[in-house]
């Protein structure tokens, strides 16, 4: 949120679809992880691109000549509750016309989802970990995980377990 709040019309790079994560004077980011260059997809480029015209043709002189990208009224960088509430309505709305309930999610819950699905999905763990900016790869993988490590294979479990010598106690077990 913070990194959107302060993204500054320099920090983007269209036409390589990449966005330059950096500290500021105005923002500093949470760890040196957090800092490098971000590629986007074309949709997100089309997205800032919209963005940054729609700015362009603001009303207001503070809007148009202002150095975010994503800016208030007065031309500053928007309180990140601010722009969460903002995302959170185009994002509930979005999921409403889709037929999705996002009833008491929010952006952190949304954030952990994604990750989630890039494992699922086969993305490495340490591309996954730079992709979320995380401080180390430990983070990613005491977080998350994939989901074909969280189910349990009894049959190959009960194959192994039943070649082991039995106890002598004295009972008798039924034949399998």
């Amino acid at each position: 949120r913070s990194e959107t709040c302060c993204l500054i019309n320099d920090a983007l790079n269209l036409k390589a679809h990449t966005i330059e994560v950096r500290s500021t004077d105005e923002y500093r980011l949470k760890n040196a992880s957090s800092e490098g260059t971000l590629p986007m997809t074309k949709y997100s480029a089309i997205a800032l691109y919209e963005q940054i015209v729609n700015k362009r043709n603001h009303v207001k002189e503070e809007v148009r000549n202002s150095k975010y990208v994503f800016c208030n009224q007065r031309g500053t960088a928007f309180d990140p509750d601010t722009i969460t509430r903002q995302v959170m309505y185009r994002v509930k709305t979005a999921c409403e016309a889709l037929g999705i309930d996002i009833a008491g999610k929010d952006l952190h819950s949304l954030r952990h989802s994604i990750l989630q699905m890039l494992l699922d999905s086969g993305v490495a763990s340490a591309i996954v970990s730079k992709f979320a900016r995380h401080s180390s790869l430990n983070t990613t993988i005491n977080q998350y995980h994939r989901v074909e490590d969280t189910k349990t294979e009894f049959q190959s479990v009960i194959l192994i377990t039943s070649n082991l010598p039995l106890p002598q106690s004295g009972v008798t077990l039924l034949a399998s």
